[in-house]
């Protein structure tokens, strides 16, 4: 199974590089690109939401909790080979970072990633998460040389199960009592997309 194309700006190809690559994709609506220092606020605003973090691993953070992250996101970067992608969710048209999103390698042998993402609860509903997922899909496959991105998703967050499906992973299958997270044992739902070679 193929995933849908993202539209994303054509970058030349690369494998697992670990090159410092300060914009990874483009869309009609966003941009990609690296974290820096400097983004620290805009990071916590939605970081630090009950809400966004729900269903997430991690968080609400404190300040300095999403100091600590955004110093590893930063040391990451200089793997050789670079496993790791944190990426800002920057709207083209103001800009403003409204979001971030992940890309990590998980099995370089089997050209595997899974993705991960979170967006300001004020941007919800207008497909900007999808958008994003699209494009890292798309950066996986045609920048890293990846033959399979997947994603984790709780049966009990429907709007994240969306926006994989939209981003053009498929359900896989349900993992029970998954991975003990906030204080109990969590069901998932695995998704995953394919990349077809030509």
């Amino acid at each position: 199974m193929s995933c849908a194309s993202s539209h994303a700006s054509p970058l030349p190809p690369t494998r697992w590089s670990g090159d410092l690559i300060q914009v990874v994709a483009e869309t009609a609506r966003l941009v990609l690109r690296e974290l820096a220092d400097a983004d620290l606020e805009a990071i916590q605003v939605y970081a630090s939401d009950p809400a966004v973090v729900e269903f997430l691993p991690w968080g609400p953070n404190t300040e300095d909790d999403t100091r600590r992250f955004l110093s590893a996101v930063i040391a990451a970067r200089a793997a050789r080979p670079r496993r790791q992608w944190d990426l800002a969710i920057v709207l083209r048209r103001e800009p403003r970072l409204v979001g971030g999103c992940r890309l990590h390698i998980t099995d370089e042998i089997a050209g595997e990633a899974d993705l991960g993402y979170a967006l300001a609860r004020g941007y919800w509903g207008q497909g900007l998460a999808s958008e994003a997922a699209r494009a890292l899909v798309e950066f996986a496959f045609t920048r890293l040389g990846a033959r399979r991105v997947w994603a984790i998703c709780e049966p009990a967050n429907p709007a994240s199960a969306r926006v994989l499906e939209k981003a053009g992973l498929r359900r896989e299958r349900f993992l029970r009592a998954h991975r003990f997270m906030k204080g109990r044992w969590r069901d998932s739902y695995l998704y995953a997309c394919h990349h077809v070679a030509r």
